[in-house]
């Protein structure tokens, strides 16, 4: 099963069809905060009537280009949090140097909120913790294959296996051998040993237990 992200209205849509298409592909529709368009929320909740939507993302802040665009983009944020919530879906969330306005925001819809998965998670234990409350996952990507990468491979061994999926996020985030624009969702496969072999765990039971976590996020039964 193959999760196709939208970043824009335009992409959601490209999800759907894919979603629609095929019957291993399901899609979740969004604008990611790097978006330049103004949001339609109309048109993203018209896309939810599909039963190939699982989720709403990706979306999220991003500060990496300057912490004042955080601002800018909470309205668009909570409208969509707030569209996950009221059609029962998980969101899936984008966070790049904005963790403390990320976690406020999810906190302010409590642990009714929408929950969902915190992709490519790189925050502390403590956080982890927070989020897990929320009702949130914590996207393990290519990152942990990356024996650099100290600090998220050693909250990653720490906390809780059944808090974490796997993702790829393909074709951005490298791994160690398939650098950023090569990765496929075939590359999940070595997230998962990267991350057995980090926890000392059977690969067998990362793969069984990741993917328990995921089917039930996103309502698969």
């Amino acid at each position: 099963t193959v999760v196709v992200v939208g970043t824009d209205l335009a992409t959601s849509r490209q999800a759907v069809t894919l979603a629609e298409a095929h019957s291993g592909v399901l899609a979740a529709v969004g604008q990611h905060p790097d978006a330049e368009e103004e949001l339609d929320i109309d048109g993203l909740a018209a896309l939810l009537s599909s039963d190939r939507v699982v989720a709403v993302g990706e979306i999220g802040l991003d500060g990496s280009q300057g912490k004042e665009r955080i601002a800018a983009q909470q309205a668009t944020f909570a409208a969509q949090l707030a569209l996950a919530r009221d059609h029962g879906l998980p969101s899936l969330i984008h966070c790049r140097d904005a963790l403390g306005p990320v976690l406020d925001l999810l906190g302010s819809f409590g642990p009714s909120g929408p929950g969902g998965v915190l992709h490519a998670f790189a925050g502390s234990v403590e956080m982890a913790a927070r989020l897990h409350h929320l009702g949130f996952a914590l996207g393990v990507a290519g990152v942990v294959c990356r024996p650099r990468a100290s600090r998220v491979r050693r909250m990653l061994s720490q906390v809780d296996l059944s808090w974490l999926v796997l993702e790829t996020d393909a074709p951005y985030i490298g791994t160690e051998t398939h650098p950023r624009g090569a990765v496929e969702p075939a590359h999940v496969a070595q997230v998962a040993e990267a991350l057995a072999s980090l926890r000392s765990e059977p690969l067998d039971r990362v793969a069984a237990t990741t993917t328990a976590t995921a089917r039930r996020l996103l309502h698969l039964g």
